[in-house]
């Protein structure tokens, strides 16, 4: 049964994360590219948990749901905040605290904490 669940929060957040593209492509606000991503690494996440939970854990289904749900989904989370603020506050996006461009670090941090991470 969680495996049916998981499947189907796949399939619906994938399309969630279609719309949201397409919304993207037509009005190119950041918020609405970062919504698709988070969407889209849940739906791998999702993905990852019908994938492990019937069949059992296997080494790399595990990293998979790690990386795509506890990690990527709550980074995009966290930049679609400062994108909130950003919006609400009505501040120029110069003068606002960008992390942008340090997110390489912080995916080569991750990997690295995946890699070191064991599958039990």
């Amino acid at each position: 049964m969680n495996a049916l669940l998981a499947f189907a929060a796949a399939l619906l957040a994938l399309r969630l994360a279609a719309e949201l593209a397409r919304r993207w492509r037509r009005r190119r606000a950041p918020e609405l590219a970062a919504w698709a991503a988070s969407l889209l690494a849940f739906a791998v996440a999702s993905g990852a948990l019908a994938w492990g939970a019937p069949a059992g854990w296997s080494d790399a289904a595990f990293r998979v749901y790690y990386l795509c749900g506890a990690l990527l989904t709550a980074a995009f989370v966290a930049a679609l905040r400062r994108g909130d603020a950003k919006l609400t506050a009505h501040v120029w996006p110069g003068e606002f605290d960008n992390s942008y461009p340090h997110w390489p670090q912080y995916l080569r941090f991750y990997a690295s904490a995946l890699a070191d991470c064991p599958a039990t």
